[in-house]
């Protein structure tokens, strides 16, 4: 009877042996899963913001603001600070190489500094002339 105890006694360790084991793989390659994810989102948005340019074209005393993706991606979530307070968001979205206006729906004054950004991480700043 002795020797049957001893028996019952190293395969339940083995058993929680190779349970630890399991449940490290399982733990450790979900973390790596995740980790990688997340590195691939972060490389992705640091791509697309290098690509990512544009220019204000015009900005008008009548707040009209016209936008022009300079950059290799297309723009969109705009919005648009005056004098550093955010006057208007637009969701139109604007193809490389083209243009697209904004109406803001309040005048500014000539010397009016106007800050452009977009989702993609694209900045422009002008003055109203």
């Amino acid at each position: 009877m002795k020797a049957v105890s001893s028996l019952v006694s190293i395969i339940l360790i083995l058993m929680i042996g190779i349970s630890l084991v399991s449940s490290m793989y399982i733990f450790f390659s979900e973390m790596i899963t995740t980790s990688t994810e997340a590195g691939t989102e972060t490389a992705e948005h640091i791509s697309s913001s290098l690509m990512a340019e544009m220019r204000i074209e015009s900005a008008t005393t009548a707040g009209i603001v016209t936008v022009k993706n300079t950059g290799k991606v297309e723009l969109s979530n705009f919005n648009v600070f005056v004098n550093g307070a955010l006057e208007a968001t637009s969701s139109i979205t604007i193809m490389p190489g083209s243009s697209d206006s904004i109406d803001l729906g309040i005048p500014m004054a000539s010397g009016d500094i106007v800050k452009v950004t977009s989702s993609e991480g694209a900045t422009a700043i002008s003055s109203v002339p």
